[in-house]
């Protein structure tokens, strides 16, 4: 897996974020690998990938990076669209909660002014 890993690095077409995204995919199908083996199972694994891996896509802010490799899964044909728009579905919906979650969380840290303004 170091050397997968590292040969992801060689990569300079990629940005950053495309390599993280296939370097948590790659773990995904090597963890699962007796699961996912052939073609048949790219939608499964896709749709369990999205599942398993939307906290840290979303909080390391790869998001897009994500649906670009399942718009490329899409292109060669591993994946079909109906795959592709129930995945960013869930990762818009998820990503519309966290936001909501983390204003929330900002709101509470603000100091409350409890005290009228003229005393």
């Amino acid at each position: 897996m170091r050397q997968k890993r590292h040969m992801m690095q060689d990569f300079i077409d990629v940005n950053p974020g495309e390599k993280a995204v296939m370097g948590l995919w790659n773990q995904f199908i090597m963890k699962y690998r007796n699961r996912y083996f052939a073609d048949c199972h790219m939608s499964d694994a896709v749709k369990n990938f999205v599942v398993t891996n939307t906290s840290m896509l979303i909080r390391c802010n790869l998001r897009h990076n994500c649906i670009l490799h399942l718009i490329n899964m899409y292109r060669y044909k591993c994946i079909d669209q109906d795959v592709v728009d129930q995945s960013v579905r869930y990762l818009n919906k998820m990503q519309s909660y966290y936001d909501r979650c983390q204003e929330m969380l900002r709101r509470r840290k603000q100091p409350l002014d409890l005290l009228p303004d003229s005393l």
